[in-house]
């Protein structure tokens, strides 16, 4: 089973626009195992993934390049990333350059592009 990695900075919740929106980090305290494949056939909900890119961002600041999927936030909620903007962000040109993972645990990091 995947372990929660601790960070220094808060959680930002995403508020899309509607009730129905889905954050960019899900699961609160129901650790998950993250499993390819990451195609994704779904439209792209922008602010969601700017919200997404920008946390990746803010944790890179704190851990660096490789960046855990699963997180406690100092604020002590638990959570992990969203799978569908992992996919969304993965690929030539997007900030996700690849995927850490293992048959284990299923995708345990993923590395930025400088």
């Amino acid at each position: 089973m995947p372990t929660y990695t601790s960070v220094s900075i808060g959680y930002q919740a995403y508020v899309g626009p509607t009730p129905r929106s889905t954050g960019t980090f899900v699961y609160q305290n129901k650790i998950t195992a993250i499993r390819p494949p990451l195609e994704k056939n779904g439209k792209i909900v922008e602010g969601r993934q700017a919200h997404f890119v920008a946390q990746l961002r803010a944790l890179q600041s704190v851990v660096g390049n490789q960046i855990p999927v699963h997180i406690q936030w100092a604020s002590g909620e638990r959570n992990q990333m969203d799978k569908g903007c992992i996919g969304h962000a993965f690929g030539p040109g997007l900030p996700i350059e690849r995927i850490v993972s293992d048959e284990v645990h299923g995708i345990t990091h993923v590395i930025l592009r400088d």
